[in-house]
């Protein structure tokens, strides 16, 4: 027979084995999350890639951004590409936002928070580079993080001022970004 010392033994061993196995779980549970996010964002920016770079509509696309009035002379519709543009950019952003919700509670306002840190990624990118975007997004992420070890948490969006601000003034095209053909 067990004694009732052995039987406490036992129940405190099974919740912190519980306990264990949650965290475990809960853990591999964010581990998760956060790859779909990866995976999902890595999966989106390869199927814009092949839009823009290697189908009729990313030609047209490029040829109504470069150069409207041409491209009208060519036969393409400005119109419907810029719908279709307006679509996509929609499409991606109700992918960004349920991606953004999954990490963060969800208000009318979660948007806000972000708006800065992406304009900055955008540019350090370069605009018209969407892997410049995101390779900007992961170069402001990482010094807004760093920066809490140098500056309270709530001026985080400094950084981001800060890095648009020394970025137009030394390099404004950003990272990937092309010089303009002057004529």
């Amino acid at each position: 027979m067990s004694s009732p010392q052995d039987r406490r033994y036992f129940y405190v061993g099974a919740a912190v084995l519980a306990l264990v196995l949650a965290l475990v779980l809960v853990g591999f549970l964010l581990l998760a999350l956060r790859t779909a996010v990866v995976v999902a964002v890595v999966v989106a920016l390869i199927m814009l890639h092949v839009l823009l770079r290697h189908t009729p509509l990313g030609r047209a696309m490029r040829a109504v951004a470069d150069n409207a009035p041409l491209a009208a002379v060519r036969g393409i519709e400005r119109d419907m590409i810029a719908g279709v543009t307006w679509a996509i950019s929609g499409a991606l952003t109700a992918i960004a936002a349920v991606l953004a919700g999954l990490d963060r509670a969800i208000d009318p306002l979660i948007g806000w928070n972000y708006q800065i840190s992406i304009f900055a990624a955008a540019i350090l990118g370069g605009l018209g580079s969407p892997v410049g975007a995101v390779a900007g997004a992961l170069l402001i992420g990482v010094a807004e993080e760093a920066s809490a070890l140098v500056i309270p948490t709530n001026y985080r969006q400094a950084v981001s001022f800060a890095v648009i601000l020394i970025l137009l003034l030394f390099r404004a095209n950003g990272l990937f970004g092309q010089k303009a053909i002057r004529k």
